[in-house]
C-alpha cells in the first residue's frame, strides 16, 4: 500500500474535519444529557446503574474538556487558516502524529463511557 505524503494526509484531515466535528459534538452532548438524566432517574431505584450512567456522563465531560484544551489547539493549526500548510514534511507529519495520539486518548475515554453505559444497562436488566 503506498504511503501518503504529509500534504495528502493534511488534505484528507481537512476534508473530514467539519463533518466529524459536527457529528462528535452532537454525540457528546446527547450522550452527556441522556446519561445524566438516566443517572438522576435511577438514583433511588438502582444506585449501581445510576453510578454507571453518572460515570458515563463524567467521561463525556472529560472528553469535551480534553478536546477543547488539548486537541483544539492542534486542530486550529491543521485547519486552512492555521500554520500547518507552511510546515515542512517532517514538521507536518509530527503535527499529524500528535493529533493522532491525542485522538487516541479521547477514543479511550469514549470507550470507557460506552463501557460504563453498557454496564448501567446491564444493571437495569439484571435487577
Amino acid at each position: 500500500m503506498p504511503k501518503q505524503s504529509p500534504k495528502e494526509l493534511l488534505a484528507d484531515w481537512r476534508r473530514m474535519f467539519v463533518p466529524a466535528m459536527k457529528l462528535q459534538a452532537r454525540l457528546v452532548v446527547l450522550g452527556t444529557v441522556a446519561s445524566t438524566l438516566t443517572a438522576w432517574g435511577l438514583r433511588s431505584s438502582n444506585p449501581k446503574a445510576a453510578a454507571s450512567f453518572g460515570a458515563t456522563a463524567a467521561a463525556n465531560v472529560f472528553i469535551f474538556g480534553f478536546t477543547m484544551s488539548k486537541i483544539m489547539p492542534v486542530n486550529r493549526r491543521l485547519l486552512p487558516e492555521g500554520d500547518a500548510g507552511k510546515l515542512n514534511d517532517e514538521g507536518l507529519r509530527g503535527l499529524l502524529k500528535q493529533w493522532g495520539e491525542l485522538h487516541g486518548v479521547r477514543t479511550i475515554a469514549g470507550a470507557a463511557a460506552l463501557g460504563a453505559a453498557l454496564f448501567g444497562v446491564h444493571c437495569c436488566l439484571a435487577k
